[in-house]
């Protein structure tokens, strides 16, 4: 605890936006400041867990990978944000080196602004979240009937309003807009509003998911993606697939990654008590799930006491927990092995060997840590 302590008094002199979320000071949350522009991050005392916004992941690119290197060397969390933060300044340093120099003949006419500010004007600046530079782009934010704040991307050609704006949504089907001649912004935000009223039922759904489960995949869920990979125990997960035309009543996919050993009696439950399923949309699907499963979905925290780290398993051939957005997504049929692949990692290996054995799809082989027998499709999830 002492250890803590100076940690969070080093945090308190140099990071002072960035603050513990338990008496126990196992975690610290908050903004790292860098060249009067704020990134929302946190990180766990030990530096096992880091996550930051969707911002600083953009500027980053490349060296989220360093970063990753960085906090498993860390001492503590003041020392690699320390790092972070001289990481972060190189980043933008090279993104406004790489910017080109705005041309005049690349900026619309003077009517094209005056005609967009009127437009702004009407509809208030309080719902542009953000504007590009050249004023091109812009995000504007509504709230749906349940209090969910939702954005939109505007992309807008140099001769509008003649020609029509690009709309750019995050939700699970394509937003199309039918616009007219005038107050174009207003009529995209006002028809976005009824077309996100659509999704609330999946909206619910994903929320209950993201809210009591533990989520491997995706990392960063968005309103657009409509499948997520749950974990149910060690080295052993579910990819549900939900349809958002029917998100309650329609039965999701679910296919279930690990060992055999550890799926098997969860396949099994599956088809013998499928007649279970609620199908009058008075319970949700992960409710449904933990019934037809006979289970209870472990939460994060829950599962973040086991000694093993059950969330952290990286992949025996990488050495990595994550792989292009990808965590392991297949392991070793031998219960007392178990090790974990990405499905790639393991393809490529197995294909270096001689007695490796390819046919439909699937390459065969030897586990690389006890040369049990292995079976991997080739197709990605």
């Amino acid at each position: 605890m002492q250890r803590r302590l100076l940690t969070l008094q080093k945090l308190i002199n140099d990071f002072p936006c960035v603050v513990p979320q338990d008496s126990n000071l196992t975690e610290y949350a908050g903004f790292l400041c860098v060249r009067q522009r704020q990134f929302r991050i946190s990180v766990s005392s030990d530096c096992s867990i880091f996550h930051a916004d969707k911002q600083l992941i953009h500027i980053l690119g490349s060296d989220i990978d360093i970063v990753t290197e960085r906090l498993k060397a860390a001492a503590d969390p003041h020392d690699f944000l320390i790092e972070l933060r001289d990481l972060i300044e190189r980043a933008i340093s090279k993104e406004d080196a790489d910017r080109p120099l705005l041309k005049e003949a690349d900026l619309p006419p003077a009517f094209y602004y005056e005609h967009l500010l009127s437009e702004i004007e009407a509809l208030g600046w309080g719902r542009v979240e953000s504007i590009d530079r050249t004023m091109r782009s812009l995000d504007l934010n509504i709230t749906d009937s349940a209090q969910r704040k939702h954005t939109i991307q505007i992309l807008l050609p140099v001769d509008y309003p003649r020609e029509p704006p690009t709309c750019v949504a995050s939700l699970p089907q394509e937003f199309t807009p039918k616009l007219g001649e005038h107050h174009i912004l207003n009529d995209v935000l006002n028809q976005y509003g009824q077309f996100i009223e659509r999704f609330q039922d999946f909206f619910r759904v994903m929320e209950d998911f993201d809210s009591n489960t533990c989520i491997l995949e995706p990392e960063h869920p968005t309103w657009r993606d409509t499948y997520r990979r749950v974990c149910i125990g060690k080295h052993c997960s579910v990819r549900i697939e939900v349809d958002p035309r029917a998100p309650i009543s329609g039965f999701p996919e679910c296919r279930f990654l690990g060992s055999e050993n550890a799926v098997a009696p969860f396949k099994q439950h599956l088809n013998q008590n499928i007649h279970k399923w609620d199908i009058t949309g008075g319970t949700l699907p992960r409710e449904n799930l933990q019934g037809v499963l006979e289970l209870q979905f472990p939460s994060r925290e829950s599962l973040m006491k086991d000694t093993e780290d059950v969330l952290l398993d990286e992949c025996g051939i990488c050495y990595s927990y994550r792989l292009d957005d990808r965590v392991p997504d297949i392991a070793c049929d031998l219960k007392e092995c178990s090790k974990p692949y990405h499905r790639a990692c393991l393809v490529d290996w197995l294909r270096a060997l001689p007695d490796t054995r390819e046919s439909f799809g699937t390459i065969s082989g030897n586990c690389v840590y006890c040369e049990h027998p292995i079976v991997v499709s080739m197709k990605p999830i």
